[in-house]
């Protein structure tokens, strides 16, 4: 099992490097390149693996990539928005399915994670918004790996795509942040 997660951390190394906040990335093969993010789930899947990978070697070296992934969740990331829900700065805007029960809403649901930042990529341009309703927050043709999170209207938002609560999101970053924990407690790192 350990080497198994050795592994793992290994191969997704190359997603961590060279990125200004340290955040996991994604990887296309095809392209051969790595892009800036993975959304809230993968970068809080990425945290626990690592975390797992320190509680079972005891290197605190993927502590402290895991801890990396916490930090750009809660905004330590190219928006410097937390995408925590009543946590640090936030976004002004949120998208949850309570918009269409009266009154609208329109309240913040403290907790609730976002689904975080995304990227443009293969060259093709990022067009956030509802694409039924052609209710486009931004519809900018933003260059490959922009970082985008909509932060454009106090309220509720179509642009579901970053700014939508989902609880995945929630129960992914509860597991990073507990097995963060443990391994912190294990390895004395404080």
């Amino acid at each position: 099992i350990t080497g198994s997660f050795v592994r793992w951390a290994r191969f997704i190394e190359p997603t961590l490097k060279d990125k200004p906040f340290g955040q996991v990335g994604s990887f296309d093969f095809a392209e051969g390149k790595t892009y800036l993010g993975t959304g809230n789930i993968g970068t809080s899947v990425a945290g626990w693996g690592l975390a797992t990978t320190a509680l079972l070697t005891g290197d605190r070296h993927y502590l402290k990539e895991a801890q990396q992934q916490m930090l750009w969740v809660l905004g330590l990331n190219p928006t410097a928005l937390s995408m925590m829900a009543g946590v640090g700065n936030n976004p002004k805007c949120f998208h949850h399915r309570y918009a269409a029960i009266p009154p609208g809403g329109r309240e913040l649901l403290p907790g609730g994670i976002l689904n975080g930042i995304v990227v443009a990529k293969k060259g093709k341009p990022s067009v956030l918004g509802d694409i039924n309703t052609q209710n486009f927050v931004i519809g900018d043709h933003l260059p490959t790996n922009y970082p985008i999170l909509d932060d454009d209207v106090f309220g509720f938002t179509w642009a579901y795509v970053t700014n939508e609560y989902w609880t995945p999101n929630n129960g992914y970053f509860i597991l990073m942040a507990s097995q963060i924990e443990r391994a912190m407690n294990k390895l004395n790192y404080r």
